[in-house]
């Protein structure tokens, strides 16, 4: 084995979890069974393209285990392979018709390395009616060497007849056990939060201010359940002061309202915010059942707001009046 060679598997890091799903690929394919169009369907961060590689390995290698020793494991685990195509959007909004057509082009191209050629496209959901109605050609009379993997995060978002000819797979969140084993480096807190995306985890533990502004969010945010309804002004001064954070205040919020249903309603499902156990007990104690729904109504109001391009200051105070309104009815 060359030192390249050495070089790219000691990079290689099998994925994590997915046990069933990397059985189903090998299985597929040992039985005769490999479709030609595959739609990957998951939230961001949760390893679509991760699991099309894997099954790019399952489907080149000669073996179908794969074997990570072949040239066919080589080239594909160092994306060189020319038998693996990979579209996205590039620096566009969307994924045109010109470039399903230079894509079209390529698929009657015969493998040059391998027995098949993969067509991995990314945010699928981003091509237009158009662009998917040039794809739908070659899907429903592909060449017979052709696979075309479809990641998408809404399945929905793709014409139905695309949908109806592809095989739709579903990549499931990790166990919280399998995403510890993602890096030496563990959080509980992003545990906790990642709820078992795998991408969102890494990038929690890359995120050093995420604790520190959840302590405070738990900090201010609790002044609101007090008899002073002027910490509302506190509260809002916080938001604003993390505004270009508001995607992480949304998830202390929403994961805090679920929390506090969850308690309430006694439904059997775990605390995001665990380690606030106590704070959420004492809090639900003194909220009705109907109030703890409809706070987080109130909250996912506000993260659909929050979205648009209205006043984030205008948003949030207009939330926390509303929250203020439904404690204190």
């Amino acid at each position: 084995m060359s030192s390249c060679e050495e070089k790219i598997l000691k990079e290689y890091i099998c994925p994590v979890g997915q046990d069933k799903l990397k059985s189903f690929f090998e299985n597929i394919i040992k039985s005769d069974h490999l479709g030609h169009a595959y739609i990957f369907e998951g939230a961001k961060g949760i390893g679509k393209k991760t699991m099309a590689e894997y099954f790019s390995l399952v489907v080149m290698c000669d073996s179908h285990t794969p074997c990570l020793k072949c040239n066919k494991c080589m080239c594909t685990l160092s994306r060189t392979n020319p038998d693996i195509v990979y579209v996205d959007k590039g620096d566009k909004a969307t994924i045109n018709v010109d470039k399903v057509r230079e894509v079209i082009k390529e698929i009657y191209i015969r493998p040059k390395l391998c027995h098949r050629r993969i067509f991995i496209i990314d945010e699928a959901h981003l091509m237009n009616d158009a662009s998917q109605n040039a794809l739908l050609k070659v899907i429903e009379n592909p060449p017979e060497y052709a696979i075309f993997v479809l990641l998408t995060e809404n399945k929905n978002m793709l014409l139905n007849t695309v949908r109806s000819r592809s095989m739709i797979i579903k990549i499931p969140p990790l166990s919280n056990e399998e995403i510890l084993k993602l890096s030496d480096k563990k959080s509980q807190i992003g545990v906790m939060y990642a709820k078992g995306n795998p991408g969102k985890y890494l990038e929690l533990l890359d995120d050093e201010e995420f604790s520190q502004i959840r302590e405070e969010f738990f900090v201010e945010f609790t002044k609101l359940f007090s008899k002073d309804e002027y910490s509302i002004y506190s509260i809002l001064d916080f938001f604003l002061k993390y505004e270009e954070r508001k995607e992480s205040l949304f998830q202390f919020l929403i994961s805090f309202f679920e929390d506090l249903m969850i308690k309430k309603n006694n439904i059997n499902l775990p605390f995001t915010n665990e380690d606030k156990k106590s704070l959420i007990e004492k809090i639900s104690a003194g909220i009705t059942n109907k109030t703890s729904v409809n706070l987080l109504s109130v909250v996912l109001d506000a993260d659909r707001e929050a979205a648009k391009y209205t006043s984030f200051s205008i948003s949030m105070q207009a939330m926390l009046v509303r929250l203020w309104e439904e404690i204190h009815d």
